[in-house]
């Protein structure tokens, strides 16, 4: 929870991407490092720290920017590594889908208010 608030107020512009993307990495590093580790929560983890894009400016400074999706995209994407671990190849494509769906459901939720 604390990895998805960090990326929240991040792309709602409450944090310094920087900040949050290194706050970000430190979380993913701590939990990666434990023994034992749980898979799932290391793929949500990972896929909070995919979300910042890190690139260099013309004067060679670092630029931080975070890759806003969909409940749909994020969904899908959880599922399918969830349903990888569970099911293997055929896990991770109905995970991916029944993900995306309630993501969706989601999506639809948020445009309807």
């Amino acid at each position: 929870m604390h990895l998805y608030r960090i990326g929240f107020e991040a792309g709602e512009g409450k944090r310094d991407l920087q900040k949050a993307y290194f706050e970000s990495r430190d979380a993913y590093a701590k939990m990666a490092a434990n023994v034992p580790v749980n898979p799932v929560a290391l793929i949500i983890a990972s896929a909070a720290v995919g979300g910042f894009q890190i690139s260099e400016s013309d004067g060679g400074a670092m630029v931080v920017a975070i890759a806003r999706q969909s409940y749909s995209q994020a969904g899908a994407a959880i599922g399918a590594g969830i349903g990888v671990i569970i099911g293997g190849a055929a896990g991770g494509v109905l995970g991916g889908e029944i993900g995306g769906l309630i993501g969706g459901i989601f999506d639809d939720k948020k445009n309807k208010k």
